[in-house]
Formats: structure tokens, C-alpha cells, sequence
């Protein structure tokens, strides 16, 4: 009959072993951890990337619809902010774009085979209503504002925009909430053009007194903008920031 003997780890063979395992996990944690790191951080990056880009399509939709910018804006808005819109924003990386649009019979989201008309008023019916947009930067998000015009359109024609507010407006005159493009904005420049192949800007972005900034003309007398805009991937300072830019030509713009 055969004695099997069998016996366990002494405690300086755990003792090696642990240290051992100690020293591997060292060497291997950097490189994974700076693996995750870079995966993780290129995952935001394109994200980013894709939010940054499908925000400027998303303001590309309407401005390539309007009809004028403005250095202010037509439309009373009883929710602006202490002093009125103004194209000039509150910084150079926080600027204002105003734009007035045709109001139309069925909003273009609702409106996939193209059925919508202008809406048209006064007494032979001939002159188009309007709408203003403000596009602005608030708590580092940037945000749509649709004002619409009350003029009484002629019959048969209703303007489907709806006027929209900041969330925490509470008063009877707002339709909706203002459309929210993109969060963690770092920076929305507007460069305006006097024509769609013109590469030197009207408001030169040197321009530290401002001056351009208080010439009523320079939006209206512009046929294309150039927009800048930058976010980052999150909150944080250390996240990464994502910039692109869009040349976007109003109606007419290509023309003379």
C-alpha cells in the first residue's frame, strides 16, 4: 500500500509568490491603464466629433433659409436678457447669430414632401411674414430662439413656427422650449462675408475695440457666415475640446 504525501505552500513560498504577482501587476497596470485611457478617450473624441458636426448641420438647415442677419433683432422677445440681442454676444468666443427667415404653413421637420407655402400678409396679400432666430451660447450650451411674428397673416395661412423660451420662463407668451443644439461649448464664433467666395471676413476677429461690433451693416450687408464651433466631450476641464468650422450662405448668398 502506497503513502501519498501531500503537503501545502510554507510561508516563504507565499511570501515569494505574492511578491512575484506584486511585481507583474506593477508592470502590466501602466500599459492597460494607459490602453483604457487612450481608448476611452478616443471613444469621446468621436463622439464629440459626430456631435460637434451634426450641430453645425443642424444650424446649416435654417440659415441656409434665411433671408438676412441682423445685428439685432425685429422681433420683440419679452425673455431676452437684460440688454437687447445683439450680434456682438458677450465675448469673442461667445457670439450671437441672428437670422430672419420666411414663416411658412407646416414646419420643416413635419414636412418631409416639401407641401409647405409662405405665409403672406397685408391688404393684397403679398408681403411674406418672418421669423427671427437667435442663436446663443447660456451656461455653456448653445441654444435656438425662435421668434415669431403676431402680424395677422392673410386668410388661409398660418405660421406654424412656435415662439420659444428658456425652460425656466413661465409666462403665457412662450409655445415651447428653446431647441438645445449642443452642451459644453467653448467657443462660438460668427464671421460674417460679403459674398460666399470672399475669404476676408467683414468683422475682423482682431478687431479687440470692437468697432465692427457696433456697425448695424455689417450683418445685414453679409451673404455668408463662417462659423466656429468648439465643445468639449464632457464637464470637465481635462476633457477634450473638438473644433470645426462651416461656411453657411443665406438665400441669394451666391449671387451678387
Amino acid at each position: 500500500m502506497h503513502r501519498t504525501s501531500s503537503r501545502g505552500f510554507t510561508v516563504v513560498e507565499l511570501i515569494i509568490v505574492i511578491f512575484v504577482l506584486g511585481i507583474l501587476t506593477g508592470l502590466l497596470y501602466g500599459p492597460f491603464t494607459n490602453l483604457y485611457t487612450a481608448n476611452t478617450t478616443g471613444v469621446r473624441k468621436t463622439a464629440q466629433f459626430t456631435n460637434v458636426h451634426s450641430a453645425l448641420r443642424i444650424i446649416e438647415s435654417k440659415i441656409s433659409e434665411s433671408i438676412t442677419f441682423a445685428d439685432t433683432n425685429d422681433i420683440t422677445d419679452p425673455n431676452q436678457p437684460d440688454t437687447p440681442w445683439s450680434w456682438a454676444g458677450t465675448s469673442d468666443t461667445s457670439r450671437v447669430l441672428i437670422t430672419s427667415n420666411y414663416a411658412t404653413t407646416i414646419e420643416e421637420s413635419s414636412d418631409p414632401s416639401n407641401l409647405r407655402t409662405l405665409v403672406f400678409r397685408g391688404p393684397s396679400c403679398d408681403i411674406p411674414v418672418t421669423n427671427d432666430y437667435i442663436y446663443f451660447v447660456a451656461n455653456n450650451t448653445l441654444y435656438r430662439r425662435t421668434l415669431v411674428n403676431t402680424t395677422s397673416p392673410c386668410g388661409g395661412y398660418t405660421n406654424a413656427q412656435k415662439q420659444t423660451c428658456s425652460s425656466s420662463a413661465t409666462d403665457n407668451y412662450c409655445q415651447g422650449v428653446d431647441a438645445k443644439i449642443i452642451s459644453n461649448v467653448t467657443e462660438f464664433r460668427v464671421d460674417y462675408y460679403s459674398d460666399a467666395n470672399n475669404t476676408t471676413p467683414m468683422n475682423p476677429t482682431d478687431d479687440t475695440k470692437h468697432t465692427k461690433y457696433d456697425d448695424a451693416t455689417v450683418p445685414s450687408m453679409a451673404k455668408s457666415v463662417g462659423i466656429t464651433l468648439s465643445a468639449k466631450s464632457g464637464p470637465d476641464n481635462s476633457d477634450p475640446i473638438y473644433t470645426s468650422t462651416l461656411r453657411i450662405s443665406r438665400i441669394n448668398g451666391n449671387g451678387n
